[in-house]
């Protein structure tokens, strides 16, 4: 009797173990299985991000060119401006200027007329 119930466990041990195994096993497929898709991510993640390096080298050259662009404009634009203040200055005075001149020929309009009447 003893030796048919140590059969009896032995084969529910068996049975128990080998279930165990079965879904340790499973376990194991799952967590290779998320393993890959991780790596697939991490791959995929490096990519986007040597795209986004390479994108902001790119940018870093193109706004350094932005930058000296400007510079260079700014230089040709300022004796521009300096030139266009002293011009507005000189038509400023030669405004001044013909208003004189249109005041001193309405005088002497007017002072011609006394002569003449």
């Amino acid at each position: 009797m003893i030796s048919s119930s140590i059969s009896v466990l032995i084969r529910y041990l068996d049975c128990a173990c080998f279930d165990c195994l079965q879904q340790l096993h499973a376990e194991v497929e799952l967590a290779w299985s998320k393993a890959g898709a991780i790596s697939t991510v991490q791959q995929q993640l490096d990519s986007a991000f040597a795209q986004l390096q390479s994108q902001i080298e790119v940018d870093h050259c193109s706004i350094d060119s932005l930058v000296a662009a400007i510079a260079l404009l700014c230089g040709a634009i300022y004796p521009l401006s300096v030139r266009a203040s002293e011009l507005a200055a000189q038509r400023h005075l030669m405004t001044e200027q013909l208003q004189r001149f249109d005041a001193f020929k309405q005088q002497v309009l007017l002072f011609s007329q006394h002569f003449v009447h």
